[in-house]
């Protein structure tokens, strides 16, 4: 589907279509768990490679290094925080699930303080991260709601062709977007499969209904890729599943 991207707000479909169920994990705020950075960070200066789970950094361009560590750092931390990026002019919200040294999940908020799915974000795209400066009112919120921070939905961010493979195991809809081909555009369909180099994508059209043949596209021009989110599930319970696979 090709989907012009709307502003939206609880049940209107999000700003760019995409992310996940609310997951179910542990609770707002507690203990923290995850890397220890300071480690990280000493051997990275020795130019050593590290992995903790799904996070591995190292050998990496120096800019790309230190967005990692504060995206790891705001996981372990299990913060609420808020980042930007080079192709939305407004900050998007939630908590880091997963890093690594090219690609990251968060499990988003929407404005209207629900939590709306998933999105994946490459580290080079990110512009800046810090704590949200409302965060103890926003989570107060989402414990009142009965809302939970959410588990990582067993997708691997490892690589691009493992974020949509594992991600469409895990969900019926994926959206992906290629922002530096075209900001305004997100398509959303059925994942297929991944080979040299491109996605097969089955799309689902706005009104719900299935496209009869799959699209290719290049993995190395994906900037973002959500799943889950309420409009993509919207879809899929209009819809369903496409019959011919």
């Amino acid at each position: 589907m090709l989907a012009r991207v709307s502003e939206g707000c609880g049940g209107v479909p999000p700003r760019v279509p995409g992310g996940t169920p609310p997951g179910r994990g542990s609770r707002i705020g507690g203990r923290s768990r995850g890397p220890d950075l300071p480690s990280l960070a000493r051997m990275l200066a020795r130019g050593h490679s590290c992995r903790f789970g799904l996070l591995s950094v190292g050998f990496l361009q120096p800019m790309r290094t230190r967005r990692a560590l504060q995206l790891a750092d705001a996981s372990r931390r299990r913060l609420f925080v808020r980042l930007r990026r080079r192709f939305e002019e407004s900050p998007t919200r939630g908590y880091v699930i997963e890093v690594d040294p090219r690609w990251f999940l968060l499990g988003l908020v929407s404005d209207c303080i629900w939590l709306n799915g998933y999105q994946c974000f490459r580290v080079q795209d990110t512009r800046k991260i810090e704590a949200d400066p409302y965060a103890a009112f926003e989570e107060a919120a989402l414990r009142k709601r009965g809302e939970r921070r959410p588990r990582n939905p067993r997708v691997s961010v490892v690589s691009i062709e493992d974020l949509l493979l594992s991600a469409g195991r895990a969900f019926p809809l994926v959206t992906i977007h290629r922002e530096r081909v075209d900001p305004d555009v997100c398509w959303i369909g059925r994942v297929l499969g991944v080979e040299r180099g491109r996605v097969s994508l089955l799309e689902i059209n706005p009104d719900a209904t299935w496209d009869k043949r799959p699209h290719e596209y290049r993995m190395g021009e994906i900037t973002r890729v959500d799943f889950g989110g309420d409009y993509e599930n919207a879809l899929h319970l209009v819809g369903g599943d496409p019959l011919v696979l």
